[in-house]
């Protein structure tokens, strides 16, 4: 079975990261995720306290320590990566409860 790595850059995104992770954890096809991987170069208190609270939930947060763009960070996310398959989604983006099935079933 493919397991995927999915990798999210992250820039001060305290009002949305909350529920594009849950949307991941929502998953029908859950357990085909290898990761969750947030680049995050956030500046303020409340992403990286959102993102504290999403640790027990097998998410990785990898911090560069300067702000990078969102490309650097996807490829920041991809040298870490251990999935058989790459999904790189924003911080703000909200799947649908079928969304892993469907990349799955394209493939």
């Amino acid at each position: 079975m493919n397991r995927l790595s999915i990798v999210i850059p992250s820039y001060n995104s305290g009002r949305t990261i909350e529920h594009t992770l849950a949307a991941i954890k929502s998953q029908s096809k859950r357990n085909a995720i290898c990761e969750v991987i947030v680049v995050d170069s956030s500046v303020d208190e409340a992403t990286k306290k959102e993102l504290s609270r999403h640790l027990s939930d097998g998410v990785r947060t990898i911090t560069p320590g300067v702000r990078v763009m969102p490309a650097l960070g996807r490829n920041i996310g991809a040298r870490q990566a251990k999935g058989d398959i790459l999904v790189f989604m924003d911080a703000d983006t909200f799947p649908a409860p079928d969304w892993t099935e469907k990349v799955l079933d394209s493939l």
